[in-house]
């Protein structure tokens, strides 16, 4: 049996000290993000207060799916809960209660708003309870079945709920301490999200419903299907996971409406993705086969409009795509947490959210992941948009290989480069003859995606030279091959390398935010000034103690062979810095700032990268 953490004991304690103390038809409520263990509090909760007050407790939730989670939860940790309880409902609701007791003297009853809506004039109903619970309270708080529950029992019982995401609005008082998705994220019980901007470049005039409202309405539906008939968005969903696949993970989709989930579930099989949609349009049996797919690791994506945003938990979900723009914060609250369960190798998951052009009437606001948490990382200058990175999954690589002059590689990690060459001088004009030359000397062996080569793209009074992407010890020694002709034929022209691009040094990579920080941490043992330009000092008890520092966690044979390099250089190199690329594709960039172009460094270079990326 698991112990409570010290955040649900605590809530649990002030719960029940409120309960105790509560008159008839007082509404109490506990908030705790999704993933916090909701369940668990409030099933301790309603157990320890009806064994202390000898007490009958009415369990109400907006599904059986949420009532058989709290009846595994109670039985598995309160070995009288099964005699204890029963339920108000449907025959049919024993295939998911699997055949709970209906006992009229039980001290736990569950059912669903709606069952028992519809039989709360029965004998089950009828009984005394000194508590209602609900379940996701903000479910139907200000709707027709809620009240209907609160008028029956408000002169005999008090009424408590739980939530993730508790109404502005709402009339329950809030008990203890209310534990968000940012607070258990820096406890360390939550996934952190890492959010990703998508800009669509869609122009939407979208339109509101007649109950709009922090915790009611939203765009109607009509609007919606406006945004979901626009193939052009729809594309760059679906392009926009293709080119992120690998990074991704398990996935989960938030559609728009039914037509537009079916559309993208199809698009995305089309493209050879392994995709299930779920939504109440399909039968039941489809859906949950679906759920049990992505669940299980048989499908990639799941694809749902609003079916998946609660009583439904699978923790290994890495990836979160909000397509559907929404002025709630409930509903974007629960499609993020969806993805904010801690798995043993995951404590980050992403949150993609596609952007349009929003213009309309007074009042449209659009909730956004940024304001729900805080801005998402972004590049520190401006960038021209790099190649069409293709990613490398970089789960632990416990070997490397040994490449070019004993330099270790990772063999799985990609790598490019991108520089910008010209006249020595700024009064020189550009050669016509210049982008021939390099593209005669070209290394032309195949690559990761033959469909691409090395580019030499005239800027201005430059040339902008692109590699294309590499891996393993093959690409290595041809990227060294390519950078080598391209500085014979800058020595040909007497063209520089221009210091105020140098050399960009992309690598794929999907960063976790631990893993970015923990990356800056090992990069710090080399340029304590970080995304400086300048020299970094360079004292040779400093470079030693560097040395050390960082051989302990890669080993000290590989560090001297690239402080070889680097040292034998002169010390050409100026200083190097790290940034995310979230808005092109997973990309960390690691530039590397030299007075001249040479393989061999670009090689030492693109070695100590990877193994930083790999180490942290």
């Amino acid at each position: 049996m698991t112990v409570a953490r010290d955040y649900q004991v605590e809530l649990i304690r002030d719960a029940l000290s409120a309960i105790t103390m509560s008159s008839p038809g007082e509404r109490l409520a506990i908030s705790l993000a999704t993933g916090g263990g909701k369940t668990r509090v409030l099933i301790d909760l309603i157990f320890q207060y009806a064994i202390l007050m000898g007490a009958r407790v009415l369990w109400l939730a907006p599904g059986w799916e949420l009532i058989a989670q709290a009846i595994d939860d109670a039985c598995a940790r309160y070995r009288q809960a099964r005699s204890m309880t029963t339920y108000i409902g449907p025959a049919s609701a024993d295939l998911v209660l699997f055949g709970a007791p209906r006992a009229h003297d039980a001290t736990l009853t569950f059912s669903t708003l709606q069952s028992f809506a519809a039989r709360r004039h029965s004998d089950f109903a009828n009984q005394r309870f000194d508590l209602v619970v609900f379940d996701e309270v903000h479910y139907g708080e200000h709707g027709t079945l809620q009240k209907h529950v609160y008028e029956k029992y408000k002169n005999s019982a008090a009424f408590f709920g739980v939530t993730a995401t508790r109404r502005a609005d709402s009339g329950y008082r809030l008990v203890g301490n209310y534990y968000d998705l940012q607070a258990l994220v820096e406890r360390g019980i939550l996934a952190r999200p890492q959010l990703v901007s998508v800009d669509t470049n869609i122009d939407w005039s979208p339109g509101l419903d007649n109950n709009n409202n922090n915790g009611g309405g939203d765009f109607t539906a009509h609007s919606l299907d406006e945004l979901a008939r626009n193939q052009a968005r729809n594309d760059l969903i679906v392009d926009t996971y293709l080119r992120q696949a690998v990074c991704l993970g398990p996935t989960m989709l938030f559609a728009l409406n039914i037509a537009h989930a079916d559309g993208l579930t199809g698009d995305l099989r089309s493209n050879g993705v392994r995709v299930g949609a779920a939504h109440h349009k399909m039968p039941k049996e489809a859906a949950n086969k679906a759920i049990s797919e992505f669940r299980n690791g048989e499908i990639d994506v799941i694809v749902n409009v609003r079916s998946l945003t609660m009583g439904v938990d699978i923790p290994h979900t890495k990836s979160i795509l909000l397509t559907r723009p929404t002025t709630s914060d409930i509903l974007l609250t629960q499609m993020i947490g969806r993805g904010s369960r801690k798995t043993p190798t995951k404590d980050s998951f992403f949150v993609f959210d596609f952007v349009d052009n929003v213009s309309g009437p007074n009042g449209v606001y659009i909730k956004r992941p940024d304001g729900f948490w805080g801005a998402p990382p972004r590049a520190t200058s401006c960038r021209r948009p790099l190649h069409d990175y293709r990613l490398a999954n970089l789960e632990p690589i416990r070997t490397g290989e040994v490449a070019i002059d004993g330099l270790g590689i990772q063999p799985e990690q990609t790598f490019a480069v991108e520089f910008e060459i010209g006249p020595s001088t700024p009064s020189s004009t550009l050669s016509s003859q210049v982008v021939t030359e390099l593209t005669a000397v070209f290394p032309k062996a195949p690559t990761l995606d033959d469909t691409m080569s090395w580019r030499a793209e005239v800027k201005g009074n430059a040339v902008l030279v692109s590699s294309p992407i590499y891996s393993g010890v093959a690409g290595l020694s041809e990227l060294v091959r390519g950078v080598d002709a391209v500085a014979e034929v800058m020595a040909l022209y007497k063209y520089a390398l221009l210091l105020g691009e140098s050399i960009h040094v992309p690598f794929g990579w999907c960063p976790e935010w631990s893993s970015l920080k923990e990356a800056v941490r090992y990069f710090a043992f080399f340029e304590p000034a970080l995304a400086s330009l300048g020299p970094p000092p360079t004292p040779t008890r400093q470079r030693l103690a560097a040395r050390k520092a960082f051989g302990d966690v890669l080993g000290l044979d590989t560090i001297e062979s690239w402080f070889g390099y680097l040292d034998d250089r002169g010390g050409s190199y100026h200083s190097f810095d790290l940034r995310p690329l979230f808005t092109e594709a997973s990309v960390v960039d690691i530039p590397l700032h030299v007075e001249a172009l040479s393989g061999a460094l670009v090689a030492a270079w693109v070695s100590l990268g990877m193994h930083v990326l790999h180490a942290a």
